[in-house]
């Protein structure tokens, strides 16, 4: 259905997007951003799965002298954070389509515009210089935060992938 509310692409199937109206989640891939550019019928939302990744690669990444320590890195605060946004988001999931979407805008959404902030306010303190982690903050500055709310309309199907 190519006026559909949320749509997934793989870059296999690009051709398909520019008769598509509505959000697109999607990766980082550059033709996404030039499609974004052109067409103002869809909106490109980053994946949150993608953005989760970074930072559980960043923690599987520590020495394992370090591991007790994890709970006190930017990377296990922004799982945590993630982490609540998906339990938020499935609790929605037996709802009808348009009270999902009212129950989003009154709870998912002081959820995600909080970790959007958090996310700005780390990658502005210079807090990180280099590693997963950073990559993480910036993915979801750069490809998320065209439109936060929007993104999470996803989540629940995410999550599934994940899991």
């Amino acid at each position: 259905d190519r006026n559909g509310k949320i749509f997934y692409t793989s870059i296999t199937s690009l051709s398909h997007i520019s008769r598509f109206t509505g959000v697109v989640v999607c990766d980082g891939y550059s033709a996404y951003r030039k499609l974004d550019r052109e067409t103002e019928a869809i909106v490109f939302a980053g994946c949150w799965t993608h953005a989760r990744r970074y930072f559980a690669d960043a923690l599987k990444a520590l020495p394992k002298k370090e591991h007790e320590a994890a709970r006190d890195t930017v990377a296990y605060e922004a799982i945590k954070r993630i982490g609540a946004i998906y339990h938020l988001d499935n609790q929605l999931a037996g709802l009808k389509p348009d009270d999902r979407r009212k129950q989003r805008q009154i709870n998912l959404k002081p959820l995600v515009e909080a970790f959007f902030a958090w996310v700005k306010e780390i990658q502005i303190s210079g807090r990180l210089s280099k590693g997963k982690t950073l990559e993480g903050i910036n993915y979801s500055i750069v490809s998320m935060v065209r439109n936060p709310v929007r993104s999470s309309t996803a989540l629940r199907k995410q999550q599934r992938r994940i899991t």
